[in-house]
């Protein structure tokens, strides 16, 4: 077959995926262009044949039109095993009955804890004495609100305030 000009283009937003395990979702945006006027309201088959395991997929349409969009939504499990994984997606239409196909590479997802906080003594710690310690929270993703700390269980002897608020 003779090569034919593309009628669209499907580009990512984001060159991977950040899946935050507390969230239990996360998505990959995909923009598709129309670049022949007579390919105009046929929305784009989206299919993601490589999907990391212990996650499901829905795509969802936005907009009609010369550009518009393309959500691959993730879904899991909050317990799901942190780590990289890679998904390919594939889209496909057709125009006067000639098909268009855009196969991605590998594409990454990064199944991440959105934060992790750690505790450290200011020092050595002396029985019967006060101790101080130093919280400090570190963070993957876009949330940058502040997070609130409740002690659930301290060891007999050991107190502290009742919550603690990092900004």
């Amino acid at each position: 077959a003779a090569p034919r000009a593309e009628f669209y283009t499907v580009s990512q937003t984001k060159p991977e995926v950040t899946y935050l395990r507390q969230i239990g979702q996360s998505q990959l945006t995909l923009a598709m262009q129309r670049t022949n006027a007579a390919f105009k309201d046929v929305p784009l088959t989206v299919l993601v044949p490589k999907v990391p395991a212990g996650l499901t997929v829905e795509v969802k349409r936005n907009g009609n039109g010369p550009a518009e969009t393309y959500d691959i939504i993730l879904k899991g499990a909050k317990d799901i095993p942190a780590g990289r994984h890679t998904l390919r997606y594939f889209t496909y239409a057709e125009l006067t009955g000639n098909g268009q196909q855009v196969a991605s590479n590998d594409v990454v997802v990064n199944i991440i804890d959105p934060l992790a906080v750690t505790v450290v003594p200011a020092g050595p710690i002396v029985a019967g004495q006060k101790q101080k310690v130093k919280l400090s929270v570190t963070r993957r993703g876009d949330d940058r609100q502040a997070v609130e700390l409740k002690f659930k269980a301290l060891p007999p002897g050991v107190t502290g305030p009742e919550k603690i608020s990092l900004a």
